[in-house]
């Protein structure tokens, strides 16, 4: 999963710089940061999600981090950042890969 990672966004650290600064822009606030599986393009992409919109026309979640504040409040307080290495340090890429091989 890290190389199809990398290979749609040039790196896999380039893809990680970017959802987790998705993921920091909604701290304190509200949504979801999704990386997903568009079909109708083939591609992977990062985007975010509010106020229980629908996912983009299309598009498959592959891996979601809530934002939301009382996701995360009671145990990391407004430590944004610790919250989201958390989630980083805890992601189980088999599972997440085995969302793409459905694809």
């Amino acid at each position: 999963m890290r190389g199809l990672i990398g290979r749609a966004f040039g790196s896999y650290d380039r893809w990680e710089t970017e959802y987790r600064r998705i993921a920091a822009g909604l701290g304190g606030g509200s949504g979801w940061v999704v990386l997903g599986y568009n079909r109708h393009f083939g591609t992977l992409e990062n985007y975010w999600m509010a106020d229980h919109m629908h996912f983009p026309v299309a598009t498959e979640p592959l891996l979601v981090i809530d934002m939301y504040e009382h996701s995360y409040h009671m145990d990391y307080g407004a430590a944004t950042a610790r919250y989201i290495d958390a989630f980083f340090a805890n992601i189980q890429w088999d599972v997440v890969s085995a969302r793409a091989e459905t694809l």
